[in-house]
């Protein structure tokens, strides 16, 4: 697979860490790269507005996230690398430097809270914590809504 943030062009080589998402490719790297530019561009709006978090997150690229049926069967070394490899940086002041990431989901059980943003749109999301803490967030998107922003 072609190395892309979200959406891929498909080959034999194409590895995916759950089978429980689907995979979504387009016929051309301008069909994906519209794709993409989309859905960052909501997700960097989301943030901002919805959440206000004004600080950089990391996109963890699709074929990398993993459904809630998978958090029994994959390897823990795969939490570690994806999403804990960096929590314990720290500043000069020795205070621990947030490190949040986030990927898209098009499964809506993993998206159980309705963000309201400021012009009225909705996106739904939800969030992997600890203590209490996002450290990863599931930002739902629909293929309609992708298919709508190519138009």
């Amino acid at each position: 697979m072609k190395e892309s943030k979200v959406f891929g062009i498909c080959d034999e080589s194409s590895e995916i860490f759950s089978s429980h998402i689907p995979f979504i490719s387009f016929p051309t790297d301008k069909q994906r790269d519209s794709a993409e530019l989309y859905i960052s561009n909501e997700a960097n709006f989301f943030f901002s507005d919805t959440l206000k978090i004004n600080e950089p997150i990391e996109m963890i690229p699709y074929s990398r996230t993993i459904n809630w049926q998978d958090f029994n069967k994959v390897n823990i070394d795969y939490f570690y690398n994806t999403l804990f490899f960096d929590l314990g940086e720290r500043d000069s002041s020795k205070k621990l430097i947030k490190k949040l990431k986030w990927g898209v989901t098009f499964d809506e059980e993993l998206a159980p809270i309705q963000g309201n943003r400021s012009d009225n749109l909705y996106r739904k999301y939800g969030f992997i914590s600890i203590n209490r803490k996002p450290i990863f967030y599931y930002l739902h998107f629909t293929l309609q809504e992708i298919l709508d922003a190519l138009k």
